[in-house]
């Protein structure tokens, strides 16, 4: 699968799954589109660079919400407008909501997106959010093809 395709599936996957964060509240009900079937991701990790490259899981807390896009740091408009879209989704969240809900910016560019400026990048625009990013091909192939 091309960068493209892999940037416009995991594109249209955040924005499902933040207008469905977003809507929140009781008796609302969620929209979006449902993977069957379901996709374990809790056995794969990568570096993270917001934590001096622990392991980071892409699985959910329990109860949570992960958010993971995978783009780069030298994209013009794509990826800046996609985490500015997450910010003002997570701000207009309160407090109980937002806790629930991580965000994970993957690099699909770990030449240049080195780790801290991965991390400083992602977390410019969302305080909290994790970067995941690793120099294994092999490792980054296998995290995006099971999303």
């Amino acid at each position: 699968m091309t960068r493209l395709r892999i940037r416009a599936l995991l594109l249209l996957l955040t924005t499902c799954l933040l207008s469905a964060a977003a809507c929140g509240g009781g008796g609302t009900s969620y929209a979006g589109i449902v993977v069957e079937p379901f996709r374990d991701v809790s056995a794969l990790t990568l570096p993270d660079a917001t934590a001096g490259g622990a392991p980071l899981s892409f699985a959910a807390e329990p109860g949570g919400l992960r958010l993971v896009y995978f783009g780069y740091t030298a994209c013009p408009d794509v990826c800046p407008t996609t985490l500015a879209d997450i910010r003002t989704a997570l701000d207009g969240l309160d407090a109980t909501q937002r806790a629930h809900i991580s965000l994970v910016m993957t690099t699909i560019d770990p030449a240049r997106d080195r780790p801290d400026v991965i991390a400083k990048y992602v977390t410019a625009f969302v305080s909290g959010a994790h970067a995941a990013q690793t120099d294994d091909a092999a490792a980054l192939r296998a995290v995006a093809d099971r999303f």
